[in-house]
């Protein structure tokens, strides 16, 4: 019986070597070499035999179908002498593609750009409700609501991939654990970007998020969520709140640059003992960081805001507001947002020693005689 040619299985095959370790990476293989949006077969596909033109064709559908019928883990990948820059790279989704719900699926491109296109749906692209599960390198382009769901699961990985003119959420994370959303490119969404309830231990780490309706969408927004780093990303000028967090504790939100927007960094509801730390705003209607009367015993170290009309607005009695920084000049470029503080500062060397580690590449915390205000320390 002939094998499936998109089909790279058994162990041996597979044996991709870590050091010393001669565990296989994946027990399935499938490599993806069609770009119609086709499924053959029955509706759960769970044989490679039951696929038509057996020896020379798979769809991302059909694909996702086999490794969600299989056992063990499996990888995704796509044929790039079927996917070329001159060929177009784009799959016209007729249907939602098929949910990942087998432990370990990856989905991996990298190659030239695979653009889901879901402008014929009503819903979103795709959702994964299994456990670690990675989708990387993809492009979802004019999906509905959300983008991309991650519902209930835990361990998953969403990195390098593009969200595109989606009309709703771009990304929703649901009653997920451990999961990681980084280096991604969020492009003028019409809905909150990111967006996560009842979740734990997230790491969103740096995404560029870029937002459409500047009026009401928010980039980053957690409705409770604990034990998670929002830290090292980029959002582009809009007038909504750009990181909220609501009724959200125990959370770190560490070095963003934000651009543009009615207030930066909001926490509203019970949200209690976040860390905010060392971010930098700029170009505020409002607050740089705005934190309602709810919400205690939060620290906010080390901020820099600049062109605002309040640096930090804060309605509760115990939360920990020190060393920050508020001006609109004295910084080395900020046009090209470089906000170290240029030699005469008064901020320079004027903040109060609180134990944090300003400088992690040096052994030392800080420069100088005492730690700069704000969130870059120059000397």
């Amino acid at each position: 019986m002939r094998l499936l040619w998109a089909v790279v299985v058994a162990s041996l095959a597979a044996c991709i070597r870590t050091g010393f370790d001669s565990t296989p990476a994946y027990d399935h293989v499938w490599v993806v070499n069609l770009g119609e949006d086709r499924q053959a077969g029955p509706a759960d596909l769970p044989n490679p035999n039951q696929v038509p033109d057996q020896s020379r064709s798979l769809s991302l559908r059909e694909a996702l179908l086999l490794a969600s019928a299989s056992a063990g883990s499996d990888q995704i990948v796509f044929d790039d002498a079927a996917f070329t820059a001159s060929s177009g790279t784009t799959l016209h989704l007729r249907e939602p593609l098929p949910a990942l719900r087998d432990r370990a699926i990856t989905i991996e491109n990298d190659g030239p750009a695979i653009i889901l296109d879901g402008a014929g749906l009503a819903s979103g692209c795709a959702s994964i409700i299994a456990n670690d599960a990675v989708i990387r390198g993809l492009t979802f382009q004019d999906c509905g609501d959300p983008a991309l769901l991650v519902d209930g699961a835990q361990g998953a990985l969403i990195a390098g991939n593009r969200f595109s003119g989606t009309r709703g959420v771009s990304l929703r994370l649901v009653g997920s654990v451990d999961v990681a959303v980084q280096d991604n490119l969020f492009d003028r969404g019409s809905g909150d970007l990111i967006s996560a309830e009842d979740a734990t231990a997230l790491r969103i780490e740096r995404n560029l998020l870029t937002l459409s309706d500047k009026e009401s969408n928010r980039g980053i927004y957690l409705t409770r969520v604990s034990g998670s780093l929002i830290a090292d990303n980029f959002l582009d000028p809009g007038s909504a709140w750009m990181i909220g967090l609501d009724s959200s504790s125990d959370n770190r939100i560490e070095r963003n640059l934000i651009d543009g927007a009615h207030s930066g960094i909001v926490l509203v509801g019970d949200s209690d003992r976040n860390f905010i730390f060392r971010n930098i705003v700029v170009n505020v209607v409002y607050d740089g960081i705005y934190l309602e009367g709810g919400a205690n015993q939060n620290t906010v170290v080390h901020n820099t805001v600049s062109h605002y009309s309040s640096l930090v607005a804060d309605d509760a009695a115990d939360n920990v507001v020190k060393n920050n920084l508020g001006a609109d000049d004295g910084f080395v470029d900020p046009a090209r947002y470089d906000f170290r503080l240029v030699e005469g500062n008064p901020a320079i060397d004027t903040g109060e020693d609180l134990g944090y580690d300003l400088l992690p590449a040096a052994p030392e915390n800080f420069l100088g005689a005492a730690p700069d205000l704000g969130a870059v320390e120059s000397g």
